[in-house]
């Protein structure tokens, strides 16, 4: 209910998605959780959300690799291009905190569009776009949790594999930071 009465989002608002959103618009994001570390400040402004965004977190989305919770607005004239998330071993949820009409979402060859107050599953490992061609914000808050049906073997499986792939961008990050192997002879 603390977020529900709010069009705009109070708090953090740190994201700036300006390489996906076009058509004049901003793709605005405030993480709660963002890498499994969880944002202090913005937890303190909604302390009944942050509860149970912990609790979902706990039981749904323990040790997940990639997942988020983080407030999600776009404000008027904002296309967000067609993008994918980093795998099918998520769901990704979107509670509907403000809709006005004129906004939808493009998942693959379907197009949909949120509720006030509902959830809209969103299989982002789908190549999907957004867009917000009202006069006021959209707003929700999107939630990763594990896939249904992962076993535990599953999990450790996706695990693994995102810690080597963090391994690997930080490697690589690091050699183009330093100029690689031939910059240290």
């Amino acid at each position: 209910r603390e977020l529900i009465l709010h069009k705009k989002f109070p708090g953090k608002m740190d994201i700036d998605r300006e390489h996906l959103a076009g058509g004049g618009g901003r793709w605005l994001q405030a993480d709660f959780l963002l890498h499994n570390q969880w944002d202090d400040d913005n937890a303190a402004k909604f302390p009944q959300t942050a509860a149970i965004l912990k609790q979902i977190y706990d039981e749904y989305a323990k040790d997940l690799p990639d997942a988020i919770f983080q407030m999600s607005t776009m404000t008027k004239g904002t296309k967000v291009r067609p993008h994918c998330g980093s795998g099918n071993h998520k769901a990704r949820l979107h509670l509907a905190l403000y809709i006005p009409t004129g906004v939808g979402i493009k998942i693959a060859n379907d197009t949909s569009c949120w509720a006030n107050g509902k959830v809209l599953p969103v299989d982002d490992s789908y190549v999907h776009s957004v867009w917000n061609d009202s006069n006021e914000p959209r707003t929700v808050l999107i939630v990763d949790v594990w896939k249904a049906g992962l076993t535990e073997n599953d999990k450790e499986k996706v695990k693994q594999y995102f810690s080597g792939r963090d391994r690997h961008l930080m490697s690589s990050s690091n050699q183009i930071a330093g100029g690689g192997e031939a910059a240290n002879k």
